[in-house]
């Protein structure tokens, strides 16, 4: 599977603690996945579930990476 999130960013997935970064390719088995992404220098953490088809030997996974919500008191003075 090929791994591209924009900005770029580290990433692991399921429950292996190697470290990858993006754009990247991993080799995961079929079936569902949970790949945690961050980006210190934005201070972008997010988890992502990503469903790897039976019928492929090759798939690509790309989206923006951006935070799921603003704080409360976003765009507040």
């Amino acid at each position: 599977m090929r791994i591209n999130l924009t900005p770029w960013a580290y990433y692991t997935a399921d429950d292996d603690s190697t470290r990858h970064e993006t754009p990247g390719t991993i080799d995961l088995t079929p079936g569902p996945h949970r790949l945690h992404v961050w980006n210190p220098e934005l201070h972008l953490e997010r988890d992502i579930i990503i469903n790897v088809p039976a019928d492929r030997d090759t798939m690509n996974y790309s989206e923006p990476l951006q935070p799921s919500s603003l704080p409360a008191d976003a765009g507040r003075r």
